[in-house]
């Protein structure tokens, strides 16, 4: 009886057991169905979501909300032409973009945009770009002086605005782009009011960089057109003998390659490769431009600068900047340790001076450079032939670089050697007429240490020159506004008659001054209506001493008044009981021999030496002061 309930309860938990299993399967299958269902409803509603987001409709809708968004936040007028998106193919396109600045002026517009962009990493902020390409960008950037802001900087602005704070850590962007290419790329840059430099126009054909592994890329341009234009004549107009040079009428072609070799958040370090600049206009012809260069958050390092200009050679091992930083208080300055440059002067000569067209000579000149945005020093500064006849050796500084009327260079000569020879070689690289080039040989051996001072339109050169003839004292200045050369110098002893190939005339110790017309249209002028080889200009000198075929004079007034084509002179020997004068002329400094010596004269101090008759005139002279009527103050 107890077998027999126990087995009839065994069996009745089997269906149980068997019931729930049973009921247990047909609820997972149900769940499986509805989880189908609904994978097959959100797969339904993406793929419709894709299809809608790549029709017209919804994209035109989608560039109208931007359109207005980008507006609201940024203030201004943005339009929007088309733009077409591909969630298949990940790609992004941009048709006719324009943004007008806050007087309405046009500042950006760019033809077609597109882009590749990996849309998967997004989940994880990562953006990741494949290619970038920009078709026909104008960029138009005006900068008013009143304030100190461009026309673009409310933009900037804008993007600085604080968006609300968000609760927990800050998530970090990753960006990747792989390759940009830029083409038909068209800018203007407008100061206001104009300045020397007028408008900056550029023109770029096509720009690439392409990023390599190992964060390493290529940046290569092709075809950059830099432009000024400042719409009055260039500076050299109806001045020939002016440079082409002109800041205001630039127009530079450019192709470059730059090799970066790591491009990180903080710093780029990069090569440039290749680099040709060339303005037909001005003569600037730089076929070779080679640096390397590492950029970071506040400094700048260039080393080994290869730089070509047609035959001149300048190359810089390193250098360094230090960029400014207003809030720091921090001012640009940079250093470069050594300067080599190996020039041929003709290669600036029709920039900077036509004068130097012809000169050929090689120079080797060596540098330290150091400054600021408105200062430069020079320190240790060589300039010597290949032969070493003619070497200089100076220091230099440079400032008030940002203002031309308050400008100043300041050089200091140590030393100067120029051995015979070399002064008239150098002299014959000037297509100039050559004046007293007998008396420059007879110079022999030429040392020099002094000063030269350039400030706005005047240069001052002072110092003392050691001759054949002697020691010679000196200060003179060029008024490049009033077009004069003038100064004075002094000696002692000087063998004068050696230089000026006169053998009668000895020793002389002496101090003058002289005051010479540079101006080429007066001169011009003269030379047209009277002719003549000479200066134009006045000397006045006194002799303390000197000797003539063997006979010593003392206390010499010597001046003499050049129009060009006759130089007329007087001599006075004033002496204590007579004064002796004679007067010439000539008409050739190459030739002194044949001066005309006229009208030679005596004038007696009648028994009274001169000291004595200006002794006996003084009591006279102040007698005859305080005998005259004094006026009334009403009168």
């Amino acid at each position: 009886m107890t077998d027999n309930i126990v087995r009839q309860f065994r069996v009745f938990v089997c269906q149980i057991t068997y019931i729930h299993s049973f009921s247990v399967s047909l609820s997972i299958k149900k769940v499986g169905k509805v989880l189908g269902i609904v994978i097959a409803v959100v797969m339904l509603l993406m793929a419709m979501c894709t299809v809608l987001v790549n029709t017209k409709a919804v994209q035109s809708r989608i560039v109208n909300e931007a359109v207005v968004m980008i507006s609201e936040r940024i203030g201004t007028k943005v339009d929007i032409d088309s733009a077409s998106v591909s969630l298949f193919s990940h790609s992004f396109n941009l048709y006719g973009l324009a943004v007008e600045d806050q007087k309405q002026r046009k500042l950006l517009q760019i033809d077609e945009l597109s882009a590749n962009i990996n849309l998967w990493p997004l989940l994880h902020n990562r953006v990741i770009v494949d290619d970038i390409e920009v078709k026909g960008l104008d960029v138009n950037i005006v900068r008013s002086l009143a304030d100190s802001t461009t026309n673009f900087q409310f933009i900037v602005d804008s993007l600085k605005r604080k968006s609300p704070r968000r609760i927990g850590k800050k998530s970090k962007t990753e960006v990747n782009v792989s390759k940009i290419e830029l083409r038909d790329i068209r800018g203007r840059y407008d100061r206001q009011p104009r300045k020397s430099a007028g408008v900056l126009m550029f023109n770029l054909h096509q720009a690439t960089f392409e990023k390599k592994q190992l964060g390493r890329g290529v940046i290569e341009i092709d075809n950059l057109n830099l432009k000024t234009d400042n719409e009055r004549p260039r500076k050299n107009t109806g001045k020939p003998h002016r440079g082409y040079f002109d800041v205001g009428h630039m127009d530079f072609l450019v192709d470059m390659k730059i090799d970066v070799d790591s491009l990180a958040a903080d710093t780029v370090v990069a090569r440039i490769s290749s680099c040709r600049i060339k303005d037909d206009m001005t003569g600037f012809d730089i076929p070779e431009l080679k640096a390397g260069i590492c950029v970071g958050k506040t400094t700048i390092d260039i080393s080994d600068i290869a730089f070509r200009q047609k035959t001149t050679k300048i190359t810089v091992p390193e250098a360094h900047f230090s960029l400014p930083d207003k809030r720091h208080g921090r001012r640009l300055s940079y250093v470069a340790p050594e300067i080599h440059v190996r020039p041929y002067l003709k290669d600036i000569s029709r920039p900077f001076a036509p004068v130097l067209k012809n000169f050929n000579i090689p120079l080797n000149v060596s540098t330290r450079m150091e400054g600021t945005d408105s200062t430069i020093d020079f320190r240790n500064i060589r300039v010597a032939t290949d032969d070493n006849r003619l070497l200089i050796k100076a220091t230099g500084h440079m400032s008030h670089l940002k203002k031309k009327h308050d400008f100043r260079i300041n050089f200091h000569v140590n030393s100067m050697h120029a051995k015979k020879g070399i002064k008239e070689e150098i002299i014959n690289q000037f297509p100039v007429k050559k004046l007293m080039m007998k008396q420059l040989r007879n110079l022999g051996d030429i040392s020099y240490a002094g000063d030269i001072f350039i400030r706005w339109k005047r240069e001052n050169f002072r110092g003392v020159v050691h001759t054949a003839g002697g020691p010679l004292d000196f200060d003179f200045s060029i008024d490049e506004k009033n077009k004069y050369l003038e100064g004075t110098a002094s000696t002692r002893a000087y063998r004068l008659g050696q230089v000026l190939g006169l053998p009668a005339i000895g020793d002389a110790t002496l101090k003058g001054n002289f005051k010479i017309d540079i101006s080429k249209p007066r001169t011009a002028k003269m030379r047209k209506e009277k002719g003549g080889k000479l200066p134009i200009g006045t000397v006045s000198a006194n002799v303390g001493e000197c000797s003539y075929s063997g006979v010593k004079f003392k206390n010499i007034e010597a001046h003499i008044n050049s129009d060009g084509a006759l130089a007329e002179g007087r001599i006075e020997n004033k002496g204590k009981l007579a004064d002796l004068y004679c007067s010439f002329t000539f008409t050739d400094t190459d030739d002194l021999k044949k001066m005309k010596i006229v009208k030679p004269g005596m004038k007696l101090h009648l028994g009274r030496h001169r000291g004595q008759a200006a002794t006996d005139a003084a009591p006279k002279e102040k007698k005859a002061k305080k005998s005259k009527p004094v006026r009334d103050s009403k009168q």
